[in-house]
């Protein structure tokens, strides 16, 4: 950021001197095609971090907090949540596999 503006400074004092203003313009261009460059290049590792700060802030709920609930509302309400769980059939030679409800409840 620093870095930025004492270009930026720069450019804009040579741009006062009629002498030096191609040097200030030509300056001010390849500080603008420079930004661009590093901002495409750093696109991906921002979006990163954005993500991260949304997972670590976000607290999602633990798996095995998750799992106890699921039992206290089966328990609770068994006919209002549906069968949550379910086996991958072992397919006969030659067919698809499918899923299907698993009976260990």
């Amino acid at each position: 950021m620093i870095v930025a503006i004492v270009v930026l400074a720069l450019a804009f004092m040579l741009l006062t001197f009629p002498q030096a203003r191609a040097a200030g313009t030509s300056l001010l261009a390849s500080a603008g095609i420079l930004g661009v460059i590093v901002g495409v290049a750093a696109r991906s590792t921002v979006g990163n971090l954005i993500a991260g700060l949304q997972i670590a802030f976000a607290e999602p709920i633990r798996c095995e907090v998750r799992e106890r609930l699921l039992a206290w509302l089966q328990q609770q309400h068994p006919g209002a949540l549906p069968r949550l769980r379910a086996q991958l059939e072992t397919p006969a030679p030659g067919r698809r596999p499918h899923l299907r409800p698993s009976t260990d409840r």
